[in-house]
């Protein structure tokens, strides 16, 4: 790190930043600026999971005589699961055109819509030959499978930050 001048992209200028062995393992992800570019060391990615799982699907490359495994920009990028909270003004986009877009992303797996009216979660999953199951899933429910992480998550986790507004009919 030293030979390419490594800092902390970002920071302000003074602040003192050592790029040593010890740094890095007490760190997670770094996004740095160097001479050869910009680069993320990242110990863990969202929707990729820690080093093992980042490692299978990495490339192999040399720089400055030291090999790297370095992701590509798809995986990085194309997400897995989208979790949308559906507002009245966005729901027919969503579940219409939005999620037309959504379904030509090779590496999406699962789409969730999450009511903000109700307790109730649209859970769309790909299947892997025909069109995608569709399930709805109402009330409290102590957990919700979420297929293309492998976990699950409680509602109350899901529901969180987000204030259910009952409409009297």
């Amino acid at each position: 790190m030293n030979a390419v001048h490594a800092v902390l992209r970002g920071a302000p200028k003074n602040l003192p930043f050592v790029t040593d062995l010890v740094t890095l393992r007490n760190g997670l992800n770094f996004t740095l600026d160097t001479d050869a570019g910009p680069l993320d060391v990242l110990g863990e990615i969202a929707g990729v999971g820690g080093y093992h799982e980042a490692r299978e699907g990495a490339s192999i490359f040399e720089l400055f005589g030291n090999q790297y495994a370095v992701l590509a920009l798809d995986t990085l990028i194309n997400p897995v699961l989208i979790v949308e909270v559906l507002l009245d003004t966005t729901k027919a986009f969503y579940r219409g055109a939005k999620f037309g877009h959504y379904g030509k992303i090779d590496f999406l797996i699962e789409y969730l819509l999450v009511s903000q009216r109700e307790y109730r979660i649209g859970q769309y999953v790909r299947q892997s030959e025909g069109p995608w199951s569709r399930s709805q899933i109402r009330g409290l429910n102590p957990k919700l499978d979420l297929t293309s992480i492998g976990c699950s998550l409680d509602y109350a986790e899901i529901y969180d930050r987000i204030t259910v507004i009952r409409q009297n009919h």
